[in-house]
């Protein structure tokens, strides 16, 4: 009789503990906002961060605005800036869902693959830098219909620019690289002349981290 109390007690226990254990889970999960599972995407095809830096990225936090390399404004995503942290992996189609992100900084690391299509979708976006990567493929058209981007890249992308990305405000700024000629008559290494307002914005964010 004892001994079937103690198991009965030992299976409730068990019960008592799964059930807590899935409502911790729950609870983990739908505290996070969509724009942190975003980012938590990202950081899951980094396969190498030297420096930790991506460490405090914690799901159990409501928001993201606290993790390193992250600035926010009202509670939205603007800033994502994680340059020069030699991270390795690929870069991942969930960055384009952070609808209200307006600079993302990614350059000095060592991402590879294509730069996803999905980052056509960041309408509010005004600046991409992706310099000193190991991108490869092709620009995506999609980027070429956001309509105050501005791009540096310095990569191994194939072809030139599309007519689509020369209407555009984008400006490319691509030193000594051979791999994406600018088709723009009278530009050198794809240095617009508006290359002083791209200079400009990014001493701006120079001085923001």
């Amino acid at each position: 009789m004892w001994v079937g109390w103690n198991l009965f007690g030992l299976q409730l226990h068990r019960v008592a503990f799964g059930f807590l254990t899935l409502q911790l889970h729950f609870h983990v999960s739908f505290l996070l906002n969509p724009e942190g599972f975003s980012l938590l995407a990202f950081r899951s095809k980094v396969d190498s961060d030297p420096f930790e830096a991506l460490q405090n990225w914690d799901p159990r936090d409501d928001d993201p605005c606290k993790w390193n390399g992250i600035q926010c404004v009202d509670g939205r995503v603007e800033i994502l800036n994680l340059k020069g942290l030699k991270l390795g992996g690929t870069l991942t189609p969930e960055i384009g869902k952070l609808g209200h992100l307006k600079a993302l900084v990614l350059s000095a690391n060592k991402f590879t693959g294509a730069i996803p299509k999905e980052f056509g979708r960041l309408l509010m976006l005004e600046f991409l830098d992706l310099r000193s990567n190991n991108l490869s493929g092709s620009i995506p058209l999609k980027i070429g219909d956001l309509p105050s981007l501005n791009l540096l890249c310095e990569n191994k992308f194939e072809g030139g620019t599309h007519s689509r990305m020369e209407k555009s405000n984008m400006i490319f700024q691509l030193k000594n690289n051979k791999n994406l000629p600018c088709d723009v008559p009278g530009e050198d290494n794809c240095q617009s002349s508006k290359t002083n307002i791209l200079i400009g914005m990014w001493t701006k964010l120079e001085t923001i981290f």
